[in-house]
């Protein structure tokens, strides 16, 4: 046991030593492959001429910005562009050799301030001299030429107002709108405000392939937007593209289900494509949601709605020879009719409105006593149909 003892702490110690030699072995080599620090000596770490006179402009910039967001003091944003915009024209210094400041900043400068000009200052004029600057200084910039839309739109309400629609003055800026829209489009084509300002320009001048175009692009960058689709379909039947306007409105029903208006609308499509039986489950979908209250059509409409139901299911079951259906429904309509006349009679009602209603009421009433009469010699009875004028 004593040689024992000794022999183990023999075998301890050379283990150590031998441990003990390649550790330092590995530390030597690896002191030797650690590349020595270099100090710093004289840093230098204050802002060059170019990177100050940027962060200066940033902070000019910001504060600027700062003081329109919230509307916390206007006046001071636009003292702020105002006296960044003179410093830089003071500069004297050519944008193309300018390290600093590029064309395309200066032009985002002129462009903010000719926002707040606008939309807040209401300076129509010193807006559109800072956008065309804008626009001058960068012509592809779909920002600027976005606020020149607005601007431009704007002074086009004002000249029909005070020139009317043929005046020169007013047939240039359609021009331009036009121009500065299509100009939006083509930088931008999924520009949705611009599709949407251009759509209603063109349909307004009578553009109606372009104004197609533009509603076309809308439906496809907004998809949900049922009152693109809705637009989409006037334009169609104005061009009696009546497949087409039934497809956009019954994409209109299909994301609004309850605009009960639109089946009225479809309904009244379907009976001109000699769909009948489309047409009178359209026309159905309107009725039952009155009939039940599960939907509620305006109630400036409301009667009016109604009458179209019936009136047109009416026409529908005629087309398929279900004449006492034809019958019940324009009766029904007959009945509508009276009642909303009869509620605009007595009192105070010489208004120009109401005297324009009395007379469509009038012409309405005819018109479905005339189908009703069809109806009734339909079932070879004269003496009825006589009397539905009676």
């Amino acid at each position: 046991m004593k040689y024992l003892g000794m022999l183990t702490i023999f075998v301890f110690v050379m283990a150590s030593f031998v441990l003990g030699r390649g550790l330092h072995a590995q530390t030597d080599v690896l002191a030797d492959e650690t590349p020595e620090l270099i100090p710093v000596t004289d840093a230098n770490t204050a802002l060059n001429a170019d990177m100050a006179r940027a962060a200066d402009i940033y902070a000019k910039l910001m504060w600027a910005a700062y003081c329109r967001t919230g509307e916390r003091n206007i006046r001071k944003s636009k003292a702020a562009y105002d006296a960044l915009i003179e410093e830089l024209e003071l500069d004297g210094e050519s944008i193309e050799g300018n390290q600093v400041l590029s064309a395309r900043g200066l032009s985002f400068i002129y462009a903010e301030r000719a926002a707040l000009r606008f939309s807040r200052l209401q300076n129509i004029n010193g807006a559109e001299n800072d956008i065309r600057k804008a626009i001058e200084l960068n012509p592809k910039s779909v920002d600027a030429k976005w606020i020149l839309a607005q601007i431009l739109k704007e002074r086009f309400r004002s000249s029909i107002d005070q020139n009317g629609r043929g005046n020169r003055k007013t047939k240039a800026l359609e021009e331009e709108m036009l121009l500065v829209g299509q100009q939006i489009i083509e930088l931008d084509p999924d520009h949705g405000e611009a599709h949407d300002y251009l759509g209603g320009i063109a349909r307004y001048l009578g553009k109606i392939d372009l104004a197609i175009t533009s509603y076309k692009a809308l439906t496809r960058i907004l998809p949900f937007r049922a009152e693109y689709h809705w637009q989409l379909g006037n334009l169609y039947e104005s061009q009696n593209r009546l497949a087409e306007a039934l497809q956009s409105y019954e994409r209109v029903i299909t994301i609004h289900p309850e605009q009960i208006s639109v089946w009225n609308r479809l309904g009244q499509l379907y009976l001109q494509t000699g769909n009948d039986t489309a047409a009178v489950r359209s026309f159905l979908t309107v009725l039952e949601s009155i009939e039940s209250g599960t939907v509620r059509p305006p109630s400036r409409n409301s009667s009016w709605i109604e009458v179209e139901a019936h009136s047109g299911i009416s026409l529908a079951y005629q087309a398929q020879d279900n004449f006492e259906k034809a019958e019940h429904h324009i009766t029904s309509a007959i009945a509508l009719l009276e009642e909303r006349a009869l509620s605009i009679r007595g009192g105070n009602r010489t208004s120009r409105a109401r005297s324009s209603e009395r007379i469509e009421l009038a012409v309405r009433i005819r018109d479905a006593r005339y189908t009703l009469a069809q109806i009734y010699l339909r079932f070879n009875d004269a003496q009825k149909a006589v009397g539905t004028f009676e």
